[in-house]
């Protein structure tokens, strides 16, 4: 019995797709990869979602139909992951897609009408539709109707699966935007969890615009590594009230913007694209750093894990472990999750609960009066449950 994540984060750069054993995990909570995948998106489909993300280039029209193709496209990948895996669909229990988030607005405004509130697409339906499979996606709106900011939701897999009675944990995860999870290692104590700021969505934006698109990431940070850090436009971009916030708190794409990367450049004029990333590189370092010092009791910090694509830049995690000399800095595969593959091992297992009406997300994260049971189900063949059931061997 098989659980499929998808996962398409803030970064933009593609769909990752991984299959988990729901045996090995039924049986002792045991995390078992059984395939993975990451599907890269073509440029003009980056820009194309991408101009869904903001308000000067989005359009009704565009968000509703992109919204469908996203949902036809993530099924089409879905199916062809499994014919190259060779896995069978009967065995498939459902599908958890978290989906492109294209608004996240956690505070809301003062009008009577702007509560919080957020957008994820790539309809579920036509997922369903295209592979036949039950399918579970919007998780987030669940939190926020429950008074929650929809975020970080990694909180709930980080506690129950990273604890340790040894040692206090922060699972800093570093995709498009960094989010942090502290576990410590009193088992009463409560967990915290926000969004630290930038990961790498300012630095591939930048090295997209800087290089005309011919290099869609910094390869293990390699341009970075031979810049220089301007440390007084680091200084100034953490002057932005939203590091001294109160918890809890969550950011997104629409705060680091295509408008605000362009100021950056501009006032870096004349840098090298060398300089220009490296500076953007220690920005993101600098907000974590300056974020533990705020939020966390970091005497109580021993380890540092980091996930997401932030992981595979080795100029990155010499900054963090310059940042955090006397912790242990060090990917998170080192305690046996794939650091590339945790969000979307994630959401398989949050679908897993959707699917048996568990709770699956962390109030004390994201700021929620209650837990609740996120996700909503499509399945376009009949009863998802009866068929979820019927692969346990209940019925």
């Amino acid at each position: 019995m098989y659980g499929i994540g998808v996962m398409s984060g803030t970064s933009l750069d593609g769909l990752d797709i991984v299959c988990i054993d729901l045996v090995a995990y039924e049986k002792n909570k045991e995390i078992t990869l059984v395939a993975s995948k990451t599907v890269d998106y073509e440029m003009n489909f980056k820009e194309q979602l991408s101009e869904q993300c903001h308000n000067h280039t989005a359009s009704l029209a565009k968000i509703t139909m992109m919204n469908a193709y996203l949902g036809q496209f993530i099924g089409e990948q879905v199916i062809q992951f499994l014919r190259e895996q060779q896995l069978l669909v009967e065995k498939v229990a459902f599908i958890s897609s978290h989906g492109q988030t294209i608004f996240h607005e956690p505070v809301g405004a003062e009008g009577i009408f702007e509560i919080p509130s957020t957008l994820q697409i790539g309809d579920i339906s036509y997922i369903s539709e295209v592979t036949r499979l039950p399918v579970i996606g919007d998780f987030r709106t669940a939190d926020m109707a429950a008074g929650g900011q929809g975020a970080p939701l990694l909180s709930f897999f980080d506690a129950n699966f990273l604890y340790s009675s040894s040692a206090g944990r922060a699972i800093q995860n570093i995709g498009g935007i960094g989010n942090v999870t502290f576990v410590s290692k009193d088992e009463k104590a409560p967990v915290i969890s926000f969004d630290t700021g930038p990961g790498n969505v300012l630095i591939d934006s930048a090295i997209q615009k800087l290089t005309n698109g011919e290099k869609k990431f910094d390869q293990n940070g390699e341009m970075a590594r031979k810049g220089t850090i301007h440390e007084q436009i680091v200084e100034q971009l953490m002057q932005h009230p939203y590091y001294e916030m109160p918890l809890p708190k969550t950011t997104g794409r629409e705060l680091y913007t295509t408008h605000y990367l362009n100021e950056i450049v501009n006032e870096m004029k004349g840098a090298s694209t060398e300089d220009i990333l490296a500076t953007l590189t220690a920005y993101t370092v600098e907000t974590i750093k300056q974020s533990y010092g705020r939020y966390l009791p970091l005497e109580q910090i021993d380890e540092i894990y980091i996930n997401g694509g932030g992981s595979l830049n080795g100029y990155l995690m010499e900054l963090l472990k310059q940042a955090f000399p006397t912790k242990k800095v060090a990917p998170l595969d080192g305690l046996g999750v794939p650091a590339v593959w945790k969000e979307a091992i994630a959401f398989a297992l949050f679908g897993y609960n959707t699917m048996l009406g568990i709770p699956n997300q962390l109030p004390s994260a994201t700021g929620a009066r209650r837990e609740v049971v996120m996700g909503k189900v499509a399945y376009c063949d009949g009863n998802p449950l009866m068929r979820f059931q019927k692969l346990r061997g209940e019925t």
